[in-house]
């Protein structure tokens, strides 16, 4: 073992790991002894690409030119579907819906909508009338907020696309009962964010495939919905928030609403993206993903309503789907990246079928994270991951301490997790302790946690992630000289207000980050067009209050170095944000680095980006702490942000 400097350590997770690494899965599906999910590849410019796993044969279903990703609401998601023998999805460049004969997927897909200005997703398969049900975001009339629906989309090119459902500002979740004879979705209208507030619909369906009679089971302004669906007996299942924790429900006519769980922790999860799932049927009850102070579990829900807990070796959860015969699941751990899982719900037993990550780091060389919760401000508890630094093949200098990233999630309304991240690896092998905070307004830790935002961000999440830097200060754990803090989008706007109205950390980094609310206010997507009036105060009337939270505007007080990234074809987060807050730092001589990437959006997809921003960032901390510069790269510092 090596004695070395902290921050200046060779690490084994080399850039071309981080971007291989970065694969990820999502929206997993069944069909008999077939398995499908969809797989993001940073190697192939971010590309999302339909997989089918048969026999022990794995099938790319997508020709080149091909990337199964909706932009409904800019984040997407219900990217696809089977519907008889086709696979239909949206495709990224042109957002239209396309079908590939899964018989005979070598041939071309084929149009079902046309490349006019709409977006679909969440798209569920109406076997009785051979057609599509989706989420359809219209963005036709440019002058105007996009108007979003419910259709009905023939599997047959050229035909109309039937509007069913209008009238609400958003929809999710429109599903079919087993007969075909009634349909449910959620809906719910500015200002409130979907885990905010959002109504559970249900509606008897005509011959032709109308909806009728619509009965609204759920509408209410604390209670929140999630992932309704029908049972083969035509019983109504969905997650809500009646409680303090996002619960298991069912309804029926005849029985109205009654708890199928009382847990004291979370079913549920914020709707960023269309078609996230926690809960499936199995042929003698249910599955459900649970998430308790931010670790995820499996628990098996019998008829009889008793629990069983489904023991797996891994402290993340997503995607669970079944066919009421089988599940999958896409699980991590803190040693193993995301890996699809196929479950046994009699047995209670899994099998791994396919792992997100072919490079995984050895385990001996894997920093392990520490749940920790910490005093904050107003006498509350924040929460959090430590990941001490970790190289099997370096050890610190003796007397020193590590430096400490802070990391600050997105969202706002969202979570870090205990997964294996390579990303959080790279620094820790590099000799750097990472703090990755759960601040107050994240999920998995109940409604109050999750509602104690309001009104606060840019004060309670700053308040948190400055406690956070400065407990393990206080521990003995890192150098409280060389304090980092860095985030991306809702966490870029935390490391900004941080150092605009803080002073407790020494350098950040701002990914796509937020600095003027008025901005955001007037110019962001229309899915989070009203979200700040939650967060900040009701716009326009709060306008004072934006005006004080704006780190652009008091970016006299930040006296550290920044370094900026931004994708330049962001539509939720404006490019001129980050490079009007990188000119006002640099004009006042403060260290600042702005690196930008014609190609990338909200969210860096591509594997050399991935690389680009990492090595830069590491060079930037080398050169203002001091640090031996293992990235390959120099900066100028006085290069002029244009």
């Amino acid at each position: 073992m090596k004695t070395a400097a902290y921050g200046s350590w060779q690490s084994l997770v080399t850039p071309e790991m981080l971007a291989r690494g970065n694969a990820s899965l999502a929206e997993p599906a069944l069909r008999g002894e077939a398995i499908y999910w969809l797989e993001s590849r940073p190697w192939d410019k971010g590309r999302s690409m339909l997989v089918r796993h048969h026999g022990e044969q794995k099938t790319d279903l997508l020709p080149s030119g091909f990337s199964a990703r909706s932009r409904a609401q800019e984040y997407g998601g219900g990217a696809w579907t089977l519907a008889g023998r086709f696979a239909v999805f949206a495709n990224d460049s042109d957002q239209a819906v396309y079908r590939i004969d899964l018989d005979q997927p070598a041939s071309a897909p084929l149009a079902l909508t046309p490349n006019d200005g709409r977006r679909y997703a969440d798209f569920h398969f109406d076997s009785r009338r051979q057609r599509l049900l989706a989420v359809c975001e219209d963005h036709r009339a440019a002058a105007r907020e996009a108007i979003t629906s419910l259709v009905a989309i023939s599997l047959e090119p050229a035909q109309d696309i039937e509007v069913l459902v209008e009238g609400d500002d958003f929809y999710a979740y429109p599903r079919l009962s087993a007969d075909g004879s009634q349909l449910c979705w959620i809906a719910w209208n500015h200002p409130h964010m979907p885990w905010d507030s959002s109504k559970l619909v249900v509606a008897r369906m005509d011959e032709a495939g109308h909806p009728q009679e619509p009965e609204t089971l759920v509408n209410d302004a604390e209670v929140s919905v999630f992932q309704p669906g029908w049972s083969a007996e035509g019983e109504l299942v969905f997650v809500a928030d009646f409680g303090e924790f996002w619960n298991l429900y069912r309804w029926s006519a005849a029985h109205g609403i009654r708890a199928l769980t009382e847990l004291e922790a979370e079913c549920g999860l914020p709707l960023w993206v269309f078609n996230q799932s926690t809960w499936a049927f199995t042929e003698d009850g249910l599955l459900c993903c649970v998430n308790q102070l931010g670790e995820w579990h499996l628990v098996k829900i019998h008829a009889d309503r008793s629990l069983e807990l489904f023991k797996l070796p891994f402290t993340h959860l997503s995607g669970l789907s079944g066919d009421g015969h089988q599940a999958l699941v896409i699980a991590a751990s803190p040693i193993e990246s995301q890996t699809l899982l196929h479950l046994d719900s009699r047995a209670l037993q899994f099998k791994r079928l396919h792992a997100a990550s072919s490079m995984p780091l050895p385990v001996e060389a894997i920093s392990r994270p520490n749940p920790v919760s910490f005093p904050t401000s107003d006498e509350q508890i924040a929460h959090a991951f430590f990941y001490p630094p970790h190289n099997p093949k370096f050890s610190g200098l003796a007397d020193s301490k590590p430096p400490l990233v802070v990391l600050c999630h997105g969202g706002p309304t969202g979570a870090t997790s205990s997964m294996l991240s390579l990303k959080v690896q790279f620094w820790t092998s590099r000799g750097f302790a990472v703090m990755d905070v759960n601040y107050r307004g994240s999920v998995g830790f109940g409604k109050n946690y999750r509602h104690s935002l309001r009104g606060s961000w840019g004060i309670a999440d700053v308040a948190d992630a400055c406690r956070a830097a400065e407990y393990a200060v206080a521990q003995g754990w890192v150098n409280g000289d060389q304090l980092i803090i860095r985030g991306s989008s809702a966490g870029g706007f935390t490391v900004l207000a941080a150092l605009a109205f803080g002073n407790t950390f020494n350098a950040g980094c701002c990914i796509y980050g937020i600095g003027d609310l008025l901005a955001l206010a007037e110019e962001t997507h229309k899915f989070e067009s009203r979200y700040l009036d939650g967060l900040i105060a009701p716009w326009p009337e709060g306008r004072d209050e934006y005006l004080r939270r704006s780190p652009l505007l008091h970016h006299e007080a930040i006296d550290c170095p920044v370094i900026f990234f931004q994708g330049l074809r962001d539509k939720v987060v404006p490019p001129e944000q980050t490079r009007a807050m990188a000119r006002a730092l640099q004009q006042r001589g403060i260290a600042t680095w702005f690196q930008t990437y014609a190609e990338e959006g909200h969210g860096f997809r591509m594997a050399e980006t991935i690389v680009d921003s990492y090595l830069r960032e590491l060079a930037f901390y080398a050169q203002v702490f001091g640090f031996t510069n293992t990235s390959g790269i120099e900066l100028d510092l006085s290069r002029e942000v244009v």
